[in-house]
C-alpha cells in the first residue's frame, strides 16, 4: 500500500478535525423551521426564510474557514520553525530535512526576520487554499486572501483578509405554471414545486487568530547559533575535536540542544522557546499540542590554522 506523504497526512487529518469542530459549533445553532407546504400555498415570509437559510450557510462556511485558518496558521509556524525559518532548502542546503545555517566561515545562510515572516505567510496561504478548495462550501474556494502578520505583546497575530466578497446563492421554492389534466373528476390543477436560485447573498471571509509565538525567538536563535559557532571554531583551533567542542560549548547555551542527527562534523540543533501550537507532527504521525522548536544544522569543518608569524627582525644600524 502506498504511504501518504507528509502534506497528505496533514491535510487528511486537518480536514477531519475542521469538520468535527464545525459540526460541534453548528450543533448549537438554531435551525430554520421548515415551512409546511402540504396544501401548496406559500407561507408568509417564505422568501425571507430562504434568505435566512443562505445566511446560515454562509455562517457555516465562515465557521469552517475560521477553523481552517487556525490550523493553517499554527501548522505553518510549526513547519517553518522545524525547517529553520525556511519552507524549502536554501543556498547552504539541508541536512536531515533541516536547513543548514553555517557551512563554513565564509558561507552562512542565517534567516532574516522579515524573510521568516514572509515564509510563514506563504505557508499559511498555501495550506489555507488547499483546505478551502476541499471544503463542502463552494463559495469559499472563490475567495482570494491576503495574509497579514503582526507581532504584539509576545504573540503572533495573523489575519486572512478576502480581497472581494463571495456570493452565497439564495435557493427559493416556487410554483411552475399549472398543468391541466382532464380526468373523470373534472379539471385537475397539477402544480409541481421546483427549486432554483432566486438571489445571492454576499459575504467576506475574514479570519483572525493569535498564536502564542514570539517572532523575536528567530533573532535570538540566530544570535545564539552565531555565538555558538564562533566558540566551537575557537575550540577546534585550540586543538579540540568537533564533537567534544560542540558538547563542551553547548553547556553555555541552555536554550539550545543537540538533536540526534550527526554526520562527521555536521550537527543538527534546536533552539527551544516556550511556545506551543496545535499541529501535525510527522515523527509522531499525530495531531496534538506540540512545543515549537527552531531547528537548524551547523557544519564545523576543519578550519585552516593561521600560519605562524615570522620572527620580526630589526636591522641594526651600521657601526661607526
Amino acid at each position: 500500500m502506498k504511504k501518504l506523504s507528509k502534506k497528505s497526512k496533514i491535510f487528511a487529518f486537518g480536514l477531519v478535525l475542521i469538520l468535527l469542530l464545525v459540526l460541534l459549533r453548528v450543533f448549537f445553532l438554531v435551525n430554520a423551521r421548515k415551512a409546511d407546504l402540504a396544501d401548496g400555498d406559500a407561507e408568509i415570509g417564505e422568501n425571507q426564510m430562504n434568505l435566512y437559510r443562505a445566511i446560515q450557510n454562509a455562517d457555516m462556511a465562515m465557521l469552517y474557514g475560521d477553523e481552517a485558518f487556525s490550523l493553517s496558521f499554527q501548522q505553518s509556524v510549526y513547519d517553518i520553525s522545524e525547517g529553520g525559518g525556511y519552507y524549502s532548502a536554501q543556498g547552504c542546503g539541508e541536512f536531515e530535512g533541516v536547513n543548514v545555517w553555517r557551512l563554513n566561515s565564509t558561507r552562512e545562510c542565517y534567516p532574516e526576520y522579515e524573510n521568516v515572516k514572509n515564509q510563514i505567510s506563504q505557508a499559511i496561504l498555501s495550506m489555507l487554499r488547499t483546505y478551502l478548495e476541499k471544503s463542502p462550501y463552494p463559495s469559499l474556494s472563490e475567495a482570494e486572501h491576503e495574509i497579514f502578520l503582526q507581532q504584539k505583546d509576545g504573540k503572533l497575530i495573523g489575519r486572512a483578509y478576502a480581497l472581494l466578497a463571495v456570493p452565497q446563492n439564495v435557493i427559493c421554492k416556487y410554483r411552475s405554471p399549472p398543468i391541466l389534466d382532464f380526468g373523470w373528476f373534472g379539471v385537475l390543477d397539477i402544480v409541481p414545486d421546483t427549486e432554483g436560485m432566486c438571489g445571492r447573498y454576499y459575504y467576506k471571509p475574514d479570519f483572525r487568530k493569535e498564536v502564542n509565538f514570539d517572532m523575536e525567538d528567530f533573532n535570538r536563535a540566530v544570535a545564539a547559533a552565531k555565538s555558538f559557532s564562533d566558540a566551537v571554531k575557537k575550540c577546534k583551533l585550540d586543538g579540540g575535536s568537533g564533537a567534544s567542542c560542540v558538547d563542551d560549548e553547548l553547556k553555555n547555551y541552555p536554550q539550545m540542544s543537540k538533536e540526534q542527527a550527526q554526520a562527521g562534523d555536521n550537527f543538527t540543533f534546536s533552539y527551544n522557546p516556550t511556545s506551543k501550537v496545535m499541529a501535525y507532527d510527522n515523527g509522531a504521525s499525530a495531531f496534538g499540542i506540540w512545543p515549537v522548536k527552531i531547528k537548524f544544522a551547523l557544519y564545523f569543518p576543519e578550519e585552516p590554522k593561521p600560519a605562524p608569524l615570522a620572527p620580526l627582525t630589526v636591522p641594526l644600524p651600521p657601526s661607526s
